[in-house]
């Protein structure tokens, strides 16, 4: 048993035994570790079966967290809010919610080969209890997952169109190498090929740059770029870099 299956094992079934608290220790980076361990309190607690509810609650108990939704131009204390009513009414949602989310944030943090981190949890939310908790407050949840893979929004466009720009993207665990490609093809006008090359060496670099090119050129591309990977929730990273 991998330490991220076990960490989810440990909490579907709310265990303390050493080993499985040893293993659960090492699937969950410092600030997901928190979240979970206040998650599974607060569903101990309540004597409630876990739920992605319990986690979102945890989640609003990192700084990062918090930091990023109110970044994003969320309501924390309203969300928390939200949150506690439905956990005190005991709507918390089917069991098969939790194991999804779980299990693709493990799969996520394997791909990287390290620990779960609040912006798997972050990003595994969907059609569940606290995906519809972020969405009737209004929480923009992929501006929200751009700050916690990122650590910042989104890097502004220059102001005029004068001069040459390059233009950098940056990898990600969350954005699907489809989307890198059509963003490349879409925004940039690159040839499929092309775009496919572009887009491995962003995979196995960590970052790619294209250009140099007329500031004009790479401010419609960035744009055009930005508003697919809105379209898709995805937290793609790209930005003008002015030449120098």
């Amino acid at each position: 048993m991998t330490a991220a299956s076990a960490g989810v094992f440990w909490w579907l079934h709310l265990r303390e035994g050493r080993a499985v608290e040893r293993a659960a220790a090492k699937a969950f980076d410092e600030d997901a570790g928190i979240a979970v361990h206040v998650a599974r309190h607060e569903a101990v607690t309540r004597r409630q079966e876990p739920s992605t509810l319990h986690v979102l609650f945890g989640l609003l108990q990192v700084d990062a967290v918090t930091t990023a939704i109110t970044d994003a131009g969320g309501d924390v204390s309203g969300l928390e809010d939200r949150v506690l009513t439905a956990l005190a009414e005991g709507d918390v949602g089917e069991a098969e919610a939790i194991e999804r989310v779980l299990g693709r944030a493990a799969w996520i943090a394997q791909q990287g080969g390290r620990g779960i981190s609040c912006a798997d949890l972050w990003a595994c939310f969907a059609d569940d209890h606290a995906g519809a908790a972020l969405d009737a407050q209004q929480i923009d949840r992929a501006a929200v997952l751009f700050r916690l893979c990122h650590g910042a929004g989104p890097p502004p466009l220059p102001a005029s169109d004068r001069g040459t720009a390059c233009v950098e993207l940056r990898n990600d665990a969350y954005t699907t190498m489809e989307l890198v490609v059509e963003a490349l093809i879409e925004g940039f006008r690159l040839e499929p090929v092309e775009a496919e090359r572009v887009m491995r060496s962003i995979h196995e670099t960590g970052r790619g740059t294209l250009g140099p090119m007329p500031m004009a050129a790479a401010r419609v591309g960035v744009i055009a770029a930005r508003d697919l990977a809105e379209r898709a929730a995805s937290p793609l990273w790209v930005a003008v870099v002015p030449s120098a």
